[in-house]
């Protein structure tokens, strides 16, 4: 399996009646009687629609396969690098307050307090930012 992807698999591969060729245009299902008894007690909402709606809802980023195993794989999209949009509001609370906490920015921006931390961490490696003083009584200093 790969590192960025979701893959889910269940036994069993296409339905008897249903080629490679007819799959996600025609409806044949497995179990007719679970099919049904899950339409009636509106588990499913329409018989014979999935596909279509799976490779609809992800704009058709889904491979299927359907040998010994029906699998469903949904790739993920890697995470990106920020833009610096995040260190850029960082700087701004500092230059209203210079005073201002990591749990303040966490607050304020809605992200956790790790997440302060190493944009902070950044910012002060890029000679950005500085730190004068001690933790509990010192305050930011932006050196743009």
């Amino acid at each position: 399996m790969e590192k960025y992807l979701l893959e889910l698999i269940e036994l069993g591969g296409l339905p008897s009646g249903l080629s490679s060729k007819d799959f996600g245009s025609k409806s044949v299902t497995r179990n007719p009687a679970i099919a049904s008894l899950l339409l009636r007690t509106n588990y499913i909402e329409r018989i014979g629609t999935g596909i279509n709606r799976i490779k609809k809802a992800v704009d058709g980023n889904v491979t299927f396969g359907y040998d010994s195993f029906f699998t469903v794989v949904f790739p993920r999209e890697k995470q990106r690098k920020t833009s610096g949009k995040t260190s850029g509001k960082i700087i701004s609370l500092i230059e209203e307050d210079a005073y201002i906490t990591i749990p303040e920015m966490a607050t304020k921006l809605k992200l956790t307090e790790r997440s302060i931390q190493r944009n902070l961490r950044n910012l002060q490696l890029t000679k950005m930012l500085k730190r004068v003083g001690g933790a509990k009584g010192g305050h930011w200093e932006v050196l743009k």
